[in-house]
Parts: C-alpha cells; structure tokens; sequence
C-alpha cells in the first residue's frame, strides 16, 4: 500500500510474489514487469507537484493491462481511463482479463468522449466480468462539457451498444451518482441488453435529483429490454463509501 506519492515519474512494480497493490499518487509512467500473482490492484492518481513538462509521458495502460494475467480485482479513477484510450486508438482488442470478475471505476465523466470509450474497451476486455461499479461525476459552470461534444458521447454510447461484446457473466452493476443524461441511460440500456445473467442493476442518483426526476428516469429505464428475465432495477440513495 503506498499513499499520497509524489515527486514519482516512472512507478514500476518487479514483485513476482505481490498480490495486492493499492496506490494513490502521481505518476508520468506506469509499468508491470514481473506481477504473475497480482490479482488486486487500486490505482488513484493525485495532482503531481512536480513542475509541469511539455514531454510528459502518458503511460500505455492498455500494456499495463495486458501485464497483469492474474487480476481479479481492478479499481481505478477518471485519469486511468483517459490516459488508457489515448494509446487504444489501434488497438481496440487487447488481451482479454480472463480472470477479471470486478470493475470499479470513480469520477467518470459520460460526457466526455474519451473516458466513455475506455469504459467500453474494458467490458470487452472482460469477458468474465461479475460486478461492475462505475461513480459518475458531472462538472458544471466553465468547465461545463458543450453540447456539441455531449453529442458525440451519446452517439458513441449508442455505435458501441450494437458491438459484439460478451457480459455473459455480469451479475451485478451499480451506477452510483447517476444524474440521467443521454449517454448515461443509453449506457444503462446496453447493460440490460447485453448481459443475460444479470441480476440488478442499481441506480443511485446524485445528490441533487428530485424525487420526481428520479421517478420520471425509473420509469424510462424499466421500460428497456432485458435479456436477464431476472434483472432487477434498483433506484437507491447514493451513500458516500
């Protein structure tokens, strides 16, 4: 467990017996050399204090992925996910997370195009995937997504809802913070679609839904297809953990 690290460039992990890490810090590089047993990793990124460089490196976190053969386990923020599918755009199949059973993934962004896709390119990685939990985060004011780009998330969620993925294992999902835009009930839609074993999907809205918008959203989403005749939709208040 290493917590609050900063002042760290490259983070490489040569630890043939290690099986669990959990890191919250920067880094500029990430590397896995030798983890044949790491089936639990926690991944957070905090602002570095190190001076900012032109050259930053973005690591290859589709590589790193593909270096962890054991993981069971995988949880990870906003800044993995960003920097996952800036080296993805051709390598849209990586090696699939055989082992893989739980996803948990914080401050995602549905409006933003390149955190949506990676949240996609996991699913497909992981075909024996059990339990997915995404928190979702919206920014508001100046840093407001425009429209335009609110847009193409949405036609995104749609294009990849009619991919060949395989959630033959998904049981369960919770999506905490759900603020019901477009891209995120489409993306509530591809998982009953698409996961026959499924047995609830809980929704948890943020702070500021009304009752009546919770209920007008419950309304929309149980009306969806399910290819799990035993899929429960769930709307719960949002518990902060």
């Amino acid at each position: 467990m290493l917590d609050c690290c900063t002042n760290i460039s490259c983070l490489e992990i040569n630890c043939p017996k290690l099986k669990l890490l959990y890191y919250i810090g920067s880094y500029q590089t990430l590397c896995f050399k030798n983890t044949p047993l790491l089936a639990t990793v926690t991944i957070y990124e905090i602002r570095a204090r190190y001076p900012k460089s032109k050259g930053k490196l973005i690591p290859d976190l589709v590589q790193v992925l593909c270096s962890l053969p054991a993981v069971k386990y995988l949880s990870v923020d906003y800044y993995f996910l960003k920097t996952l599918v800036v080296h993805d755009t051709l390598k849209r199949h990586p090696t699939p997370l055989q082992h893989l059973g739980t996803i948990r993934t914080f401050y995602v962004s549905f409006s933003k195009l390149e955190e949506v896709t990676s949240i996609f390119h996991l699913l497909r990685s992981s075909p024996n995937l059990q339990n997915l939990q995404i928190e979702m985060y919206s920014e508001a004011g100046a840093n407001a997504v425009k429209p335009s780009e609110l847009l193409d998330a949405e036609h995104l969620a749609k294009a990849e809802g009619q991919s060949d993925y395989s959630l033959n294992q998904l049981q369960e999902v919770k999506l905490q913070r759900f603020y019901g835009s477009r891209p995120e009930v489409e993306f509530a839609k591809f998982l009953l679609a698409k996961s026959p074993l499924l047995k609830t999907l809980s929704l948890q809205p943020h702070e500021g839904m009304s009752k009546d918008e919770q209920l007008a959203l419950l309304k929309e989403i149980i009306r969806f297809r399910r290819s799990s005749p035993n899929a429960e939709i769930i709307c719960e208040e949002f518990v902060e953990e």
